[in-house]
């Protein structure tokens, strides 16, 4: 999983140097970097690889600009208003001419002679991947059970990643897994009276332990002198390839978010790969069977579970909504999917279904006030066009 990024200074072309367009295959494309485009994507291409920013500032993955930006079911656009300008890494744009995009116009490269990892250069992330990814397996738990099977797990990571996991420090450790702080008394109270940091929160937990949240003030707040953005824009572009990977091998999925998939699978079908490794998928739920899943939109979504007795459970995931126990008597999942198929099946307009909530507010006298407020939860769908069968189509989707 190791991955080489741009070091030092790019070489800068504009259009006048690129002569031999437009491109139609990754061979086309000489440049490592950055690759500002314009870009025609296929007629007939799902999973769609590309994203596009559309006027109403959605960012879609479609097939026809126009169509996101005017949200048009039919295409009827010619390849002019189709296409859209955009800098793409070259992998994400090699991997799109691979798919029968076309580049029809480019502007300007920013092609980098060194790369990390790649003769003699350094390597980048190497030893904080490694740092980070040691406590994030030792705070998930063991994968196995018997003193046999961890053993072979802990060497076969090392062999594997290069990692040594101390069997002493595994342990499941969900809040452990995303974030790690060791602060000494002096540091503590160092942060308590820094007058360039805001205390949002202080909790004393016990004799020996407190807890402060603080962010910095905002007229403090400095950019990092490490920070680089061609690096982030390879890192996250490395991401999308390696999730889209993974897409490709799936016939029916059902939702896509940063780093998961959900997706149907047939009885003669094989299952994802799975794994416990650096850039390996892992089940969700394992210990579980999915038996429905009902969709609203992005990071809206229901799932009915089936456990190994028979125990029935519904699992929701709504964003802006707090699931309390008042919410969930009425964000319920026979609620949510009764709206969902009413909504792009039957093409109704169903009634929101408005969630009672408190919020604790200051006032100017600086006095807490409990303050009761409504939300309404509705489904909404605006990346694609939901049919009435409950299948998802890019916009600008001509078949087959």
């Amino acid at each position: 999983m190791k991955q080489s990024f741009p070091l030092g200074d790019p070489i800068v072309y504009t259009s006048e140097a690129i002569t031999n367009l437009p491109w139609t295959m990754p061979e086309h494309n000489k440049f490592k970097g950055f690759i500002l485009c314009s870009i025609l994507p296929p007629t007939n291409l799902k999973p769609v690889l590309l994203g596009y920013r559309s006027t109403s500032g959605n960012f879609v993955f479609t097939l026809c600009a126009a169509c996101a930006d005017l949200q048009q079911i039919l295409c009827n656009h010619s390849d002019a208003e189709r296409s859209w300008v955009s800098a793409f890494t070259h992998l994400e744009l090699n991997k799109a001419l691979a798919l029968n995009y076309k580049v029809l116009h480019v502007y300007e490269v920013w092609d980098y002679p060194r790369w990390s990892g790649v003769n003699g250069e350094p390597e980048l992330f190497d030893k904080y991947v490694n740092s980070a990814l040691k406590l994030k397996v030792e705070a998930s738990g063991w994968p196995f059970e018997g003193e046999e099977a961890r053993k072979e797990f802990v060497d076969e990571y090392h062999k594997k990643e290069g990692v040594r996991i101390d069997p002493s420090k595994v342990e499941k450790n969900p809040g452990k897994r995303s974030i790690k702080i060791t602060k000494t008394p002096a540091e503590f109270h160092s942060i308590m009276s820094d007058p360039t940091l805001d205390i949002i929160d202080f909790v004393h937990l016990n004799e020996t332990t407190d807890r402060i949240t603080v962010k910095t003030k905002e007229e403090f707040r400095k950019e990092s002198s490490t920070t680089c953005l061609p690096v982030a824009c390879f890192v996250t572009s490395i991401a999308r390839l390696k999730l889209y990977e993974y897409l490709e091998q799936v016939k029916q999925p059902l939702y896509v978010d940063t780093d998961s998939i959900c997706y149907v699978i047939g009885k003669n079908d094989k299952p994802l790969n799975e794994g416990k490794y650096l850039g390996q998928m892992s089940r969700e739920y394992s210990d579980k069977k999915i038996l429905e899943f009902v969709c609203g939109g992005p990071k809206n979504y229901a799932l009915l579970l089936e456990a190994q007795d028979g125990t029935i459970s519904a699992e929701l995931k709504v964003r802006g909504f707090p699931l309390t126990y008042s919410a969930t008597q009425l964000l319920t999942y026979e609620n949510l999917k009764n709206h969902i198929l009413a909504k792009f099946r039957d093409g109704k307009n169903p009634e929101t279904i408005d969630i009672p909530y408190s919020n604790i507010k200051r006032n100017k006298k600086a006095e807490l006030l409990n303050v009761d407020n409504v939300k309404k939860w509705r489904a909404s769908f605006k990346k694609g066009v939901a049919t009435p069968d409950l299948f998802v189509l890019p916009w600008g989707y001509k078949g087959p």
